[in-house]
C-alpha cells in the first residue's frame, strides 16, 4: 500500500498542475491500465479528472481507450468515462474518426441518452468533414447513421434522440446519409398497400359479374 502512495500524490499532481505532455502521458498509461479489471476503477477515475480539465490533446489521449479495447462493457467504469465525455466541457472536436463510433454502437442498448450526446458532440465537432469524401473522418458517417437508427428502433427517448442524430447527419450532407434515407423511404413505399381507385358503378357491376357476384345492371 506505501509503495502505491508516490504514485497516486505524483497522479494528483499531473492532474492538477501537470503539463499538457504530462497529462498526455498519464492520460495514455491509464488507457493502459483498462484492460486490467483490477486497475480500471481506477483507471477511469483518472480519465475522467484528465477530461474536466484537459486540452484537446488530453482528449485525443484519453479516447485511445476505444482503439486499445476490443470491447467495451456497460460496467460502472465505463459508464463514469461516458458521462465525462458527454460533459459540455468536453471538446472532441479533434476526436479519431476510427474506432470510436463502433465501440460506442456496441455498447447499446445501455447508456443510450449518454451514447448519443457523445455521438451528437462528434457530429457537430466533425462536422466540416462528415460530408468530404477525401478525408479520413467521411468513413466514420456510415456509422453515425447506423447508430442514430438503431437508437431509433430502441424506442423511448432513445428514439428521439436518434431521430435528431439522423436530422442532423442529413442537414450537413453526411456522407451515406441520404442513400440510407432513400432506402428507408423504399422500404417504407413498399410496404404500403396501394390505393385502390373507385371504379364507376357500370364498370363495377361488370367486374361482379365477371367474379360471380350477385349484382346486376338495372
Amino acid at each position: 500500500m506505501k509503495a502505491k502512495e508516490p504514485w497516486r500524490k505524483a497522479r494528483s499532481e499531473i492532474v492538477l498542475s501537470g503539463t499538457e505532455g504530462a497529462k498526455v502521458g498519464l492520460a495514455h498509461a491509464s488507457v493502459n491500465m483498462w484492460s486490467d479489471d483490477k486497475l480500471r476503477v481506477e483507471a477511469s477515475n483518472i480519465m475522467t479528472r484528465l477530461l474536466t480539465s484537459g486540452s484537446r490533446a488530453v482528449v485525443v489521449a484519453v479516447l485511445d481507450v476505444f482503439r486499445v479495447v476490443d470491447e467495451l462493457s456497460a460496467d460502472e467504469p465505463t459508464v463514469a468515462l461516458l458521462r465525462a465525455l458527454a460533459g459540455p466541457d468536453v471538446d472532441l472536436s479533434a476526436a479519431p474518426s476510427s474506432f470510436i463510433v463502433e465501440r460506442l454502437q456496441s455498447l447499446l442498448p445501455h447508456e443510450a441518452e449518454l451514447i448519443a450526446t457523445i455521438a451528437n458532440k462528434l457530429v457537430a465537432g466533425w462536422r466540416g468533414e462528415l460530408g468530404n469524401i477525401q478525408t479520413a473522418t467521411a468513413m466514420a458517417a456510415p456509422q453515425l447513421t447506423d447508430l442514430a437508427l438503431t437508437l431509433h428502433r430502441l424506442g423511448g427517448e432513445a428514439r428521439h434522440a436518434g431521430v435528431l442524430l439522423f436530422e442532423e447527419m442529413i442537414e450537413i450532407d453526411a456522407y451515406g446519409a441520404r442513400d440510407a434515407l432513400a432506402e428507408i423511404d423504399g422500404r417504407f413505399s413498399a410496404r404500403q398497400p396501394s390505393a385502390r381507385r373507385r371504379l364507376p358503378r357500370r364498370r363495377r357491376t361488370q367486374v361482379r359479374q365477371q367474379t360471380g357476384g350477385v349484382s346486376r345492371t338495372r
